[in-house]
């Protein structure tokens, strides 16, 4: 940081307010906002600078922030994947009314730094699909290759890793709890079903959610 601070005082000749912004994932520990040269009894330079670190952050803090740059760094705040923060920095971007090149840029920043599962990305859809009418093609513009992408590095992303019964766990996680929502609580008949499920099935059955009308219709063979 003192380098850049050096670098530019002198080609500038200018007060510089220096600042520094950590965007990295650990450690969470606070990092130092000085910069020190010193001897035994003799301080060479002293230089001081603002820490911004994003991973102290709570991105909830911010998300009524009419700001497109805070927008794009929530991505790397403190989040809870429950919190659905994609939805959250999306609307924002459409409430901001940004030009497109720049709502793409924003969005493609929080695509980039903020993965998420291919069944995440299923229930981004149905959220996207919730929103009042003068939201959603802007929303729809914004997410449809975010979410191509996302289920494609999804896919990938549990073949190598081996992760198959954590996924089916979640597939039936997700699927129960946004059943429940659209069709009423499951029965143990379906609950059976669920649990007889493999991953290749039961990711069928998140894809189909939105289209059917009862438990019945989802399950059947």
């Amino acid at each position: 940081m003192f380098g850049y601070f050096a670098r530019f005082y002198e080609k500038f000749d200018l007060p510089i307010y220096p600042v520094v912004i950590y965007s990295f994932d650990k450690p969470r520990k606070l990092q130092p906002g000085k910069h020190e040269i010193a001897f035994p009894g003799f301080v060479v330079n002293r230089f001081q600078f603002r820490v911004i670190q994003l991973n102290r952050l709570k991105w909830r803090d911010y998300v009524t922030t009419p700001n497109p740059v805070a927008t794009a760094l929530m991505s790397k705040m403190q989040i809870a994947r429950r919190d659905r923060v994609k939805m959250q920095c999306l609307r924002l971007i459409v409430t901001l009314q940004l030009d497109p090149a720049r709502s793409q840029l924003i969005a493609g920043f929080v695509r980039t730094y903020l993965q998420m599962t291919r069944l995440e990305m299923v229930e981004l859809q149905r959220e996207v699909g919730l929103l009042p009418r003068e939201e959603l093609n802007t929303m729809l513009t914004l997410t449809n290759e975010w979410i191509e992408l996302g289920e494609e590095k999804g896919i990938e992303k549990g073949r190598t890793e081996g992760r198959t019964e954590g996924r089916a766990t979640e597939a039936r996680s997700l699927i129960l709890r946004l059943g429940t929502k659209r069709f009423g609580a499951a029965s143990a008949e379906s609950e059976a079903v669920l649990e007889a499920a493999d991953i290749v099935r039961l990711e069928a059955f998140v894809e189909r959610l939105l289209e059917v009308e009862s438990w019945q219709e989802l399950l059947a063979p």
